[in-house]
């Protein structure tokens, strides 16, 4: 086995690969699906924050909060009702108002306040009611230190966005897309085009073509799941092992793509 030979071979899988339609689309696909994602659930799963209120003075806060249009608000008719909202994620937080809210705050008397929270909703949505909540407390009675929240989680509290949700796949097809298609298809062109047979007339042998091949798939795969990693900026941790698995991620799917390119014989076959 002849290194030098080998790195001619893999220097020109990489120069004429980039020219073909699967070795781009092993490139871009995967960036694509990820710009995708990341709209999709920036708009669709970060919605308006959800509010939910159990008065049982109606208050004029809960009439102030009703006009708001940064959150959504619900109504609940008992403490049980709205606990078992937040427990199953209706809403990112309920609050429950004392009958005797309005005139506590008025009075400058202390008030604690029971604020149960979806452990599964996002900071920022918390962040949003807690402010708008404060601020309609602020113009009615122009002080809110007088106000004290008391947190109580409800549900599950490991909140894991469903981007990060969705990124192992994302990485997985970028591993898959790069160290399948890129060997297998040129495997297959080359013998389709008969150049496999003038490449075995020079000293070059078939385990020189197939490590180069695989090598070419390997360091496409290395790279797009590193470059789907950082767009996500997910590239954080134990960096040897993140790259510890791409690495095995990419030479299993080369190996399965140079099988498939050895008993293939057309691209619609493969």
């Amino acid at each position: 086995m002849n290194f030098h030979r080998i790195g001619i071979l893999l220097k020109k899988e990489l120069y004429q690969g980039s020219k073909n339609f699967f070795f781009i689309f092993a490139v871009l696909g995967p960036i694509l699906i990820t710009i995708i994602f990341q709209l999709v659930f920036q708009t669709e799963f970060s919605g308006t924050p959800e509010l939910g209120i159990f008065d049982s003075g109606n208050s004029n806060i809960t009439g102030s909060l009703k006009k708001e249009s940064t959150i959504d608000l619900q109504l609940f008719s008992s403490e049980d009702d709205l606990k078992t909202a937040i427990e199953t994620g209706v809403c990112d937080m309920g609050i429950i108002l004392p009958e005797d809210f309005d005139q506590k705050i008025r009075e400058n008397s202390k008030v604690f306040i029971t604020a149960y929270i979806f452990g599964e909703s996002l900071l920022k949505n918390r962040i949003i009611i807690s402010t708008v909540f404060l601020h309609k407390v602020r113009k009615l009675t122009n002080r809110e230190e007088f106000i004290e929240i008391v947190p109580v989680s409800l549900g599950s509290d490991k909140n894991i966005p469903w981007k990060d949700r969705v990124l192992p796949l994302v990485v997985l097809l970028a591993i898959v897309m790069g160290g399948f298609l890129i060997p297998s298809t040129s495997l297959v062109e080359e013998k389709q085009k008969r150049t496999l047979g003038a490449i075995i007339t020079t000293p070059v042998n078939m385990r020189e073509i197939f490590l180069s091949k695989g090598l070419s798939g390997i360091i496409v795969s290395m790279v797009m799941g590193i470059v789907i990693l950082l767009l996500n900026t997910s590239f954080s941790g134990t960096l040897g092992l993140i790259i510890l698995v791409l690495f095995g991620g990419a030479i299993m799917a080369a190996c399965i793509s140079l099988i498939c390119g050895a008993f293939m014989n057309d691209i619609a076959s493969l």
